[in-house]
């Protein structure tokens, strides 16, 4: 199996990449286990920071790569129209903004325990 990996038509995939953040992640900022005995506002804090860090890392750089700099360009994108800015439709003002409350609130809930 791994010779198959190897000789594949690309080596790093989507799959590899989540698994090396998530093995650094776990071996590089979680606190120690002493003190995730008892419940404290500190070490969960620890936890909401890292996955705030992590979330805004991936997502934020997937936006630059894909919307901002449009390094894909146009032929794989689904709908073609450029992100709204400034529309009504939307409950912050605009649909970046609009879309990052509930994946901000989403992350304050996956929390390590």
């Amino acid at each position: 199996m791994l010779k198959s990996v190897w000789y594949s038509w690309f080596l790093i995939t989507e799959k590899l990449i989540i698994v090396g953040i998530a093995v650094i992640s776990f071996y590089w900022s979680p606190p120690p286990l002493e003190q995730t005995k008892t419940l404290a506002f500190g070490w969960v804090g620890e936890m909401l920071l890292r996955n705030l860090i992590l979330m805004s890392t991936v997502a934020g750089g997937l936006h630059l790569y894909f919307y901002t700099f449009t390094k894909q360009g146009q032929d794989l994108k689904y709908d073609h129209r450029p992100l709204m800015k400034n529309g009504k439709k939307f409950m912050l003002g605009g649909q970046i903004r609009h879309q990052s409350l509930p994946i901000f609130i989403m992350c304050c809930g996956m929390m390590d325990f």
